[in-house]
């Protein structure tokens, strides 16, 4: 069966959607802000009221931003690894699946319990059945790699925006963690945990409207060289002119599907938390990290028709779910096939970006103690 994608028609005029997540989402920006005022105002009168030193801070602000150039660097490079060896990539990015779920399972079975081990075995097991079941599959997979790439490098201003858009995912994530260290200074008990449940929502959910807006603009670059590559109609300035519609009109719609992640994740936050029971956690982690992962892949296929089509988030989840009714399964292969290679450069960048930001905050910091908590936010920026 084949499925026809309809060419938007340049000469209709773009809507404004989902306008009211906009209004949320800049009134919840307001209420982070008046938080930060509270907390950081402790950092004037007193620096040393905090998790974190000036000195400290100034260490936090570079190191971010080498690990911010570092995995820009290292994603230009892997782009031209997938362009020039596509299918290498699948074929590699498959094994190490498997090899990396048998070493969750080995340290489950050494570290947590013999019921994790087994279920990572299983996956691991699946993976296998899954490769031999459609390596016929993966010349396809490997052509449609190396084309999504070969445009990427004909519009070579993405890669600037993907660093644009790195840079601001670092501000936020310095911003984050010095509200959260300072407000410790200003709140307590459950005033204090209150205030942390709306900060996590907040970083959630900012971070999620970054990335989304990223890839908002990547897909409107792909649609348009699709649709209208050698036409008239085809623009001087693709990718700028995406980003405009992703930060103008198609923002509340990205708005809105971030919104829904970022519930999402500040419920298992809150939960993890408070249940103490660590099976009860673990079953309600797993219900909930489930429903988040099917939540972000509707949502990442339902943002490829905003960026085509300017449709609201609602009718694009609904194409969505109805494309995936039909040809659901096509997508799950190849997302998967595709999607080991983006894991396997992302695990290994993000990797060296913990690295990276733990090692040089431990040799100019040292005398800090949340070298951990600074490696995460390295691992996060990568």
């Amino acid at each position: 069966m084949e499925y026809m994608l309809i060419q938007p028609q340049p000469s209709v005029r773009p809507k404004w959607n989902d306008m009211w997540a906009t209004a949320l989402f800049i009134i919840h920006l307001v209420g982070f802000a008046v938080i930060a005022y509270f907390a950081l105002r402790t950092a004037h009168s007193d620096p040393e009221n905090g998790w974190l030193t000036p000195d400290q801070q100034a260490y936090l602000v570079i190191d971010l931003l080498i690990v911010a150039a570092f995995s820009t660097g290292c994603g230009v490079l892997y782009t031209l690894m997938m362009y020039r060896f596509a299918k290498t990539l699948i074929y590699v990015s498959a094994v190490f699946c498997v090899f990396l779920y048998i070493f969750f399972a080995v340290y489950c079975f050494w570290q947590v319990s013999i019921y994790s081990g087994v279920i990572f075995l299983v996956c691991g097991f699946l993976q296998v059945l899954f490769f031999f079941a459609f390596r016929s599959r993966i010349p396809f997979a490997a052509l449609m790699l190396s084309t999504i790439v070969s445009i990427m490098w004909k519009f070579p201003s993405i890669f600037l925006a993907s660093f644009l858009v790195i840079l601001v995912q670092v501000g936020w994530t310095v911003l984050f963690i010095f509200v959260v260290t300072y407000s410790t200074g200003v709140w307590t008990e459950w005033a204090l945990y209150g205030i942390f449940v709306y900060l996590f929502f907040s970083y959630y959910w900012t971070s999620q409207v970054i990335k989304n807006v990223q890839h908002v603009t990547a897909s409107g670059l792909f649609a348009t060289y699709f649709f209208f590559v050698g036409s008239p109609d085809f623009p001087k300035n693709p990718v700028a002119g995406s980003f405009s519609r992703a930060m103008t009109f198609s923002f509340g719609s990205i708005c809105f599907g971030s919104l829904l992640v970022a519930l999402i994740k500040t419920v298992r936050f809150v939960l993890r938390s408070l249940i103490n029971n660590q099976y009860l956690r673990c079953f309600v982690d797993c219900i909930l990290g489930c429903i988040d992962s099917m939540l972000r892949w509707v949502t990442h296929y339902a943002y490829v028709e905003v960026a085509i089509y300017g449709k609201n988030f609602c009718e694009a989840g609904k194409d969505t779910l109805s494309l995936l009714s039909r040809a659901g399964f096509d997508v799950i292969v190849n997302d998967d096939l595709i999607g080991n290679v983006l894991m396997m450069g992302v695990f290994f960048v993000s990797l060296a970006s913990f690295g990276i930001a733990y090692g040089i905050y431990y040799a100019f910091a040292a005398s800090s103690g949340i070298y951990l908590l600074v490696g995460f936010a390295g691992l996060f920026v990568g």
